[in-house]
């Protein structure tokens, strides 16, 4: 018969009631210090013409490598769809011989 425990709840010592038996001078590895940030602050500026600009010559970029890189890839697909419709007329070609 399976035995059910309580669940416990954590303690919550508040800062300076450490207990003594706790080793001074080394952190818990449990407990987060340091919570509040050392004043690092990001800033957001706006967009300027030029930043429009060169985010739009970004983007136009990007798309026109996506398009050669799929035109590219279906180039290649050409030759290989070619090649398969040679071997397949050659193949019948040669049924017909063989008979």
């Amino acid at each position: 018969m399976p035995t059910h425990r309580q669940p416990t709840e954590p303690e919550i010592i508040p800062p300076g009631h450490e207990p003594t038996d706790w080793p001074r001078g080394q952190r818990d590895p449990w407990a987060s210090f340091h919570v509040h940030s050392t004043g690092t602050r990001v800033y957001v500026g706006r967009i300027g013409p030029l930043g429009i600009l060169l985010l739009a010559a970004l983007i136009g970029t990007i798309a026109a490598l996506i398009f050669v890189v799929l035109v590219g890839a279906f180039l290649i697909w050409i030759p290989v769809a070619v090649l398969l419709f040679v071997a397949a007329v050659v193949g019948g070609l040669m049924r017909r011989y063989m008979r």
